[in-house]
Formats: structure tokens, sequence, C-alpha cells
């Protein structure tokens, strides 16, 4: 599955893979940008690496939570870019 992947996604985004359970990529025909969309093992992890000052602040307020799951989407554009600007974080609570 990952030969199949590192034909279609940078080495940034596949380095993602190791803290997420599941990956979810939409494509868009008239946009070039992919979003990817990932279930986090890790969210720790990912959102210290993201280096986003407001996600390591939502992040922290649901620290002493009890969440199930963790989802975010963000732009491979921007992750290549090394600024991600817009970023969407899910929390699932019970």
């Amino acid at each position: 599955m990952q030969q199949r992947l590192r034909k279609v996604l940078s080495p940034q985004a596949l380095q993602l893979l190791n803290a997420c359970d599941e990956l979810t990529v939409a494509f868009s025909k008239g946009y070039q940008d992919k979003t990817l969309h990932l279930d986090l093992l890790d969210a720790n992890n990912l959102i210290n690496k993201l280096g986003h000052e407001m996600a390591s602040k939502v992040h922290a307020h649901y620290q002493d939570k009890h969440v199930e799951r963790i989802h975010v989407s963000l732009s491979e554009r921007e992750l290549l870019a090394g600024s991600i600007e817009n970023l969407n974080m899910y929390y699932l609570m019970p």
C-alpha cells in the first residue's frame, strides 16, 4: 500500500502515517492541492510536529478530557511549505 501512496503523496505527507490510524486523501478536479484527513493514534506527537500555535492551544484544552478519537484535516501544499494556515481538528467525545 505504501508503494502506491508514494506515487500520490509527498514524503512529508507519508511521514504522517506513523501518527495515524487512518488516512483519507481528498482530491478535486479543479484544485491541485490534496487535503489530508488523519485519524490520529498519537495526537500529541503529530500536533507538536506541526508547530501550529493555535492547534497546540486547542489540543491542550482537551488534554484532561476523555477523547475517543482525534481527527485532523490539513492541506498537503501547506504541509510542504512548512506553513500550515488552515487546519481542522475534530475531537470525538463519548
